[in-house]
């Protein structure tokens, strides 16, 4: 057992749970895995994504930086 996961599990054992949250999704994110499941996916660029962070960024009140590489 790597000293990663051991620590991991020590970390569980004192706490007495895990360190973080487990959530159920909504809705929506249920739907879209259900999507995915049934392989009705929508592909996309890396290009188009970029388009669509920066859109999101210009929209929002505290500019963010994309690194390129």
């Amino acid at each position: 057992m790597s000293d990663a996961i051991r620590l991991f599990l020590q970390h569980v054992i004192a706490g007495k749970g895990l360190a973080f949250a487990i959530e159920t999704p909504n809705a929506t994110t249920i739907a879209a895995m259900e999507a995915a499941d049934r392989g009705e996916v929508e592909e996309t660029s890396l290009a188009e994504l970029a388009r669509l962070w920066e859109g999101a960024c210009a929209k929002s009140s505290r500019p963010r930086s994309s690194r390129k590489t």
